[in-house]
């Protein structure tokens, strides 16, 4: 039988139950009271995990253009080889759109790309397990990119003439270093590739061109679709090209060698002069002395000759012509203000490599497009995929360099005639670069090293007025270094722009030379830091100039980094960096200058080196632990005595060594040393003096103290004897100390 008890009154029920539940209460109050205890007992041993901060990303570029590809790297704490993720958010959800793995250091790059406005990213790192070890999942921060486009701006001049050189200028936004460029004319409705290029670090783009032929054109630049960014097209740009308005002496006075005669010259003595031919025809007899004559470039003057006639002799079918130096303004008579620049072309272009290099592409010779109105002045630029590496006979030093070189020469020509008078005039060489070289080294002494890379040897043609001008430029291209001490490191050295030097004159009246040199951009980074020491990096070309197969300007063109590192991977390392660009012009001979002006000059090489410093070493290198506060320990100095010799080592601690000491107030007759610190001397003067001491530490830090130092005459307190009262008498200090009154 069920037996039912009785229920309570519902107040009753209520009180009960709410006893009940406070009892409840203050046993698990208890308990967990009892349980803390416990864990507060438990050894050492068990410990209870915080959790890692969330690892952030980066991406590069920043803001890429729409479509374009970019790069989203960072580190996650697992110090393991682990499969990551890249996901995007797509509405509520992350999808994937591309995945990787991390190296042993937790580090992961990965790639993607959008052709939204904005686009939300994170990195997602699924839980593994490796060798046996359990890998939580892990999701970095996420990073939310906005991408933009590129825009392209195009100038160029709106007149020129024929022969003239014409620069067409495209400035990108935002830059994209190393994208090609081409520019484009406007042939029967049609747009047609005329010049190539590519940008700079500033999203610059040089094209030099020749105005070849009369009339009114358009142009425009064109940034093809590149690392999956669509094509970027310029404003169009219009340039009327009319007749050359240069003047030139008359045919008798000026004779340029055609084709067919030079085919006839079977020699040309560039010491002498001296000029043969074997069945020259009429017009190569029949030239008076004082005709200048321009010689195409041959063998033996690769850069052609222009030569004054001094006689012409025929015996059978050899006819030798004798001849003497020339000059431009013996037969230039003007040359209007607004056409000074000289358009040169690619005659011929050749290219000899060395052993671990690639010729990926070469310049070509400059070929004219029918209908568009310039001629480029290039086609192509030197291409260098570059794999290289030394070792010495004891392995005691190696060097590796690979990378790329890219190449673009160019030559800088100008001259200002008036009226058979020179006033100005331009000559140089410059190289459009966008080079990429990573040099690693390991050396345990000093040594020098250059590594040739290859030679590109170039002729370059042009006309004014009526007056044929070659050029001749060998760029030898290598990479160097040099090394102090023992250095275990990788650098890497980037550079886009054109850099360039050569000569100039100085003023309207005064025609001697001058150097000029542009820059570009350069960057260098470390990696792999592992010992110490200094090393100097070099890459880029030195080129030399012949006008007329004279000796012209050298220029050395290219990007330097020199480095200096300090410690060790137990002590840690600091780093010291110095790079930037590196442009270098002189004159070996006046030759190529005396061509040109009439005079000879001498001219001392000018230099502008790297400025830009860098004092952080590689991400992941050890570095030194900081160092205590720089402060003076020295608190009390004894007292000194007149006319007595002193000495007193002042000291310091913290900071970072060695120290410079300095000190203002001193007592006369004593001085600070600045290197020990060491206070010594013979003061001459009695008296209680508190001289500020400063002490510097080799990072520049400082410390200062006023201490106090007093100096006793001899015997104590001076003091003054036999002074009678009531009168008025004159005091001095004596030599030893004393006071004498009378």
């Amino acid at each position: 039988m069920e037996v039912v008890a009785p229920q309570p009154p519902a107040r009753l029920i209520a009180q009960t139950s709410w006893g009940w539940g406070m009892r409840r209460f203050w046993s698990l109050i208890l308990t967990g009271g009892l349980l803390a205890g416990l864990l507060v007992g438990l050894p050492s041993a068990v410990t209870v995990a915080s959790a890692a901060p969330q690892p952030s990303i980066t991406t590069v570029p920043s803001a890429p253009v729409r479509g374009e590809k970019f790069t989203v790297s960072g580190k996650l704490n697992s110090k393991v080889v682990r499969p990551v993720e890249l996901q995007t958010k797509v509405g509520k959800k992350w999808k994937k759109s591309a995945s990787g793995k991390t190296n042993k250091a937790g580090r992961f790059s990965l790639t993607g790309s959008t052709t939204l406005s904005t686009v939300t990213v994170r990195v997602v790192a699924k839980k593994v397990k490796v060798k046996g070890k359990k890998y939580a999942a892990i999701t970095t921060k996420t990073r939310r990119i906005k991408t933009t486009t590129q825009s392209a701006k195009l100038t160029m001049p709106v007149s020129a003439q024929v022969n003239e050189g014409v620069n067409a200028n495209l400035t990108f936004t935002p830059a994209r270093s190393g994208r090609p460029v081409q520019l484009e004319a406007l042939v029967s409705g049609r747009w047609a590739k005329v010049g190539t290029g590519f940008e700079t670090a500033a999203g610059k783009t040089l094209i030099q061109l020749t105005a070849a032929a009369e009339g009114t054109y358009s142009y425009r630049g064109v940034a093809p679709a590149w690392h999956g960014a669509a094509a970027v097209v310029s404003n169009t740009a219009q340039v009327t090209i009319t007749a050359s308005k240069v003047v030139t002496t008359g045919p008798g006075e000026i004779h340029p060698i055609t084709a067919a005669e030079a085919a006839t010259v079977t020699s040309y003595d560039a010491a002498t002069g001296t000029i043969v031919f074997s069945g020259a025809p009429a017009s190569v007899k029949g030239q008076a002395a004082g005709v200048v004559v321009a010689l195409p470039p041959r063998d033996g003057a690769a850069s052609g000759a222009l030569r004054t006639v001094t006689g012409v002799v025929t015996s059978g079918t050899t006819t030798t012509m004798t001849t003497a130096d020339a000059s431009l303004p013996e037969v230039i008579e003007n040359i209007p203000d607004d056409a000074t620049d000289i358009g040169l072309s690619v005659l011929s272009s050749s290219f000899t490599s060395e052993d671990g290099v690639t010729a990926q592409s070469l310049p070509a010779k400059s070929a004219s497009v029918k209908g568009a109105g310039v001629r480029a002045a290039s086609v192509g630029e030197l291409k260098l995929g570059v794999s290289k590496t030394w070792e010495s006979a004891d392995k005691s030093a190696s060097a590796a360099v690979s990378g790329s070189i890219s190449v673009a020469p160019v030559i800088d020509t100008s001259l200002d005639i008036d009226w058979f008078k020179l006033k100005g005039y331009k000559f140089g060489a410059g190289i459009q670069a966008a080079n990429d070289l990573k040099a690693t080294f390991a050396y345990t002494a000093s040594a020098s090293q250059k590594y040739r890379l290859g030679t590109l040897k170039q002729v370059w043609a042009g006309t004014i007025g009526a007056v044929p001008i070659w050029v001749e430029a060998n760029f030898e291209i290598y990479v160097s270094w040099t090394v102090s001490g023992s250095i275990e490191l990788t650098a890497e050295v980037t550079q886009t722009g054109k850099i360039s030097a050569g000569v100039t004159n100085t003023s309207g009246d005064d025609l001697a030379p001058k150097l000029y040199t542009t820059t570009a951009a350069a960057n260098t980074a470390l990696a792999d830091l592992k010992a110490s020491g200094e090393v100097g990096v070099f890459a880029g070309a030195e080129a030399n100039l012949m006008l007329y197969s004279l000796a012209g300007p050298f220029a050395t063109l290219g990007a330097e980094a020199d480095a200096t590192i300090n410690g060790s991977l137990n002590d840690g390392f600091t780093c010291k960096v110095v790079y930037g660009p590196h442009a270098e012009a002189g004159l070996k001979t006046s030759d190529a200058i005396k061509a040109l002006t009439g005079k000879s000059y001498t001219l001392s090489t000018k230099l502008i080196k790297p400025t830009t410093t860098n004092n952080l070493c590689p991400a992941g290198t050890p570095t030194p632990p900081t160092p205590d506060p720089l402060a003076i320990s020295t608190s009390t100095l004894p007292d000194a005595t007149v006319n007595t010799a002193y000495a007193a080592t002042l000291t310091a601690t913290g900071g970072t060594g060695p120290y410079s000491w300095s000190a203002t107030g001193l007592p006369a007759g004593l001085s600070l040393d600045v290197s020990t610190g060491s206070l010594s001397g013979t003061p001459s003067l009695a008296g209680a003096y508190t001289p500020t001491i400063t002490v510097t530490d080799s990072a520049s830090k400082t410390a200062t103290a006023a201490l106090t130092l007093t100096v006793k005459s001899v015997g104590g307190q001076a003091t003054a004897t036999a002074i009678a009262a009531g009168w008025f008498h004159t005091c001095a200090l004596t030599s030893a100390g004393g006071v004498k009154c009378w």
